[in-house]
């Protein structure tokens, strides 16, 4: 019997390697986060040349808003007692321009469910940067479905239930470190994740009587539309990613929400999940 050898990774050891990608996206006046992957022996220290106006670098994340649309080429430099490492990357800020390199990250569903807690996504988040992931580019934490309490708030949104005191406070604290956070809904008048038998179901970003346009999954989807709603209420407490999921997907309900996520005032990736029909390829 053969055996492969497993290396072990060590991102605390040695000469720094930059593990950024080379671009990056942003739209212009929105906020902006990335946390510098570096793997090499601490303490480290980071530099970043010709950020553009609006940018600045403290303990290697690079946060702000660029104002100019442009593309903007930016020297980053990491440097330890073992030696120094540099990498060009671009930030090409332009209207809705996000999610330009394939997401890395935690989500939660595989791991904890519909039992999702505030405090596992924060033990999570903390772990990862204790093993060294984060310097690798895993700098995504996404909540999926387990979140959702009753509608209300200022903005008539989905609250969260008692698993999620403190949603802003989650994602200032994410952000602080380098994470980005994501969250989980569906234009569907239910959410998946439970038993349809489950008191109180979790409720997506519609409302209403079922719209029989389209599939009764989960109740259907309502004809009181609730995006706009929700999309202010993510923005506002700091989430920049969402996955939407229903079945089958459709381009009219992903293009209402998309439409609603990107007039907020932050940049939001978009995913949405499970199949969709075959004459809507030009769509995805």
């Amino acid at each position: 019997m053969r055996y492969t050898e497993i290396a072990i990774a060590k991102p605390f050891e040695g000469a720094p390697s930059i593990n950024t990608p080379d671009c990056f996206g942003a739209s212009p006046n929105k906020p902006l986060l990335l946390k510098i992957p570096v793997t090499g022996e601490r303490p480290m220290v980071y530099r970043a040349d010709n950020l553009p106006c609006g940018l600045t670098l403290s303990d290697g994340i690079i946060t702000g808003a660029v104002a100019e649309e442009g593309d903007y080429t930016v020297t980053l430099v990491a440097e330890n007692k073992q030696g120094k490492d540099e990498k060009k990357i671009v930030f090409e800020i332009h209207k809705d321009r996000v999610q330009l390199t394939p997401l890395m990250g935690f989500t939660s569903w595989n791991a904890f469910g519909y039992q999702v807690t505030q405090e596992n996504m924060e033990t999570t988040a903390k772990r990862m940067t204790e093993l060294g992931l984060s310097e690798y580019g895993y700098n995504h934490i996404n909540i999926d479905s387990g979140w959702q309490g009753a509608y209300g708030g200022k903005f008539d949104a989905i609250m969260p239930n008692e698993k999620f005191p403190d949603m802003k406070g989650f994602c200032d604290r994410m952000h602080a470190v380098g994470y980005h956070c994501g969250i989980y809904s569906t234009p569907m008048l239910n959410a998946f994740g439970c038993s349809m038998e489950t008191v109180p179901l979790p409720p997506g970003c519609t409302q209403g009587e079922p719209d029989d346009r389209f599939a009764d999954e989960r109740g259907g989807i309502g004809k009181i539309r609730k995006e706009k709603n929700n999309a202010l209420q993510w923005a506002e407490w700091g989430f920049d990613y969402l996955k939407y999921d229903w079945r089958p997907a459709d381009p009219y309900n992903a293009e209402l929400m998309r439409k609603e996520l990107v007039e907020t005032d932050r940049d939001f990736g978009f995913c949405v999940t499970l199949k969709a029909r075959p004459e809507y390829h030009t769509y995805w």
